[in-house]
């Protein structure tokens, strides 16, 4: 699950990121890994993913297999369809 709040206070040059994965995912070392893997696909987004917004990601249980089987290039697309602003928007 993924929240953007576009203009939360986050300087207009930089996006935050917040990221939270509960006990229901696995043990530590799956729920570092998991924030580990997260914030690395946000930042392979580039500089320019939700730029000015809070980006909030709450982790699932099911996402560690998801990324195990998916690969780590499906989590960055995921973000990137998620995070990313639609053309559709005004």
């Amino acid at each position: 699950m993924v929240y953007v709040f576009a203009g939360a206070g986050a300087s207009p040059d930089e996006a935050r990121l917040g990221i939270t994965v509960p006990r229901k995912v696995g043990g530590a070392v799956v729920r570092n890994r998991l924030k580990r893997q997260l914030r690395e696909a946000m930042a392979a987004l580039g500089p320019d993913a939700a730029r000015g917004s809070d980006v909030v990601v709450v982790a699932r249980a099911g996402l560690d297999e998801a990324v195990e089987t998916q690969g780590f290039a499906w989590l960055v697309e995921e973000l990137r369809a998620l995070v990313e602003p639609r053309g559709d928007e005004s």
